[in-house]
């Protein structure tokens, strides 16, 4: 299949998906954007960077200031849990 296409077909199929994204059509306007910025992060993706990162801070750490920063993390990642649900209760 890939001996059948040519450039300009690839050329042509982005037009035309191009075009449907200007005209409003969601499915293509997704496919743009996740195409050429990337497909966003979830927010437990983020958070778990996050937390990833203040984890390294701690790596010289003793055990018990690790652990402590541990429950910080897991503390707020409950409070914004918590918040976001919060947040959908609201809109119902």
């Amino acid at each position: 299949m890939l001996d059948a296409i040519t450039e300009d077909d690839i050329g042509a199929i982005i037009a035309k998906l191009l075009e449907m994204a200007k005209g409003g059509n969601m499915a293509a306007i997704r496919e743009v954007l996740d195409r050429s910025l990337g497909k966003p992060l979830s927010a437990v993706a983020v958070g778990l960077m996050v937390a990833r990162e203040e984890a390294k801070s701690h790596f010289e750490a003793t055990p018990e200031e690790r652990r402590a920063a541990l429950m910080e993390i897991v503390r707020r990642a409950i409070e914004r849990s918590e918040a976001e649900s919060g947040d959908e209760d609201q809109a119902d």
